[in-house]
Order: structure tokens, then C-alpha cells, then sequence
């Protein structure tokens, strides 16, 4: 896990979590996830 980039992994949490918001909230998880990350 050491070897994992942390910024990669942030980032695909951040994604998740942006995919699981959008999705509940307005059914897009792209817009969930840019919302986040952004």
C-alpha cells in the first residue's frame, strides 16, 4: 500500500464518495464526483 499513490488514492475516494452523493442526490455520479474533487 506504500507503493500506492496517496494523491491516486484520495482521488478514488473522493470519487466514491462523489459517485454515491451524486447518485442519491440527482442520480449523476459524474457530476457527484467533479463536485467533490472540485
Amino acid at each position: 500500500m506504500s507503493t500506492f499513490p496517496k494523491r491516486l488514492y484520495n482521488q478514488i475516494l473522493v470519487g466514491r464518495q462523489g459517485l454515491t452523493s451524486g447518485f442519491l442526490d440527482a442520480g449523476g455520479g459524474d457530476d457527484g464526483t467533479t463536485r467533490v474533487a472540485n
